[in-house]
């Protein structure tokens, strides 16, 4: 009984006051904790709203559905978000090196076309060049948007060492990978300004 009303060591009042501001304590927590679950229930009703307002507006297929889900509603672990990313520019530089890889075809086919007809030849010229340069565009676009995500998680992750040597490896490899792809492009444009 002494254990649950300490009053020996408090009197009586201070035991009241105690008593009060132990029941204050607990009712302005729960009305936090109601403010703060409220609160999340309003953001993550936005998020739905939005993004089943964009399923309609833009007739989102299935796939960006699910990855607008992932990223703006559950999250991701950051191993699936990198991979996704890779994946990601790995699809455009698939795109990519078609393009530099059909040089030669496209090469030989303006061969075929008669030097008079100039502004035919101009006209593919360009429009070889402006797939290029496009692809080359969403690319670096998004190369840059993930080298800069990658040092901003190296600055968070100075004690762990096992992620610093992954997002280092992920960096390096992603400069590589930019440096060869736009001296390839380069040389292409050259070859593609000496036709002309």
């Amino acid at each position: 009984m002494y254990l649950i009303f300490p009053t020996s060591i408090l009197d009586i009042e201070q035991y009241k006051e105690l008593v009060l501001l132990s029941f204050q304590i607990g009712l302005l927590l729960c009305c936090v904790s109601y403010y703060l679950s409220n609160f999340n229930n309003s953001n993550t009703l936005q998020l739905l709203n939005k993004l089943e307002r964009d399923i309609v507006l833009h007739n989102l297929g299935e796939k960006e559905i699910k990855k607008r889900l992932q990223e703006e509603y559950f999250g991701n672990e950051f191993h699936t978000w990198l991979t996704d990313q890779f994946n990601e520019i790995n699809e455009l530089v698939s795109v990519l090196e078609a393009k530099l890889s059909s040089f030669n075809t496209f090469e030989s086919e303006l061969d075929l076309i008669d030097k008079g007809l100039k502004f035919e030849r101009v006209g593919r010229i360009g429009n070889y060049q402006d797939d290029l340069n496009e692809n080359l565009k969403s690319l670096n676009k998004l190369n840059t948007e993930l080298t800069n995500s990658l040092r901003n998680c190296l600055l968070s992750v100075r004690r762990d060492n096992y992620l610093k040597s992954v997002i280092n490896e992920k960096l390096t490899e992603s400069e590589i990978l930019n440096k060869r792809l736009n001296s390839e492009v380069e040389a292409v444009h050259f070859k593609l300004n000496a036709m002309l």
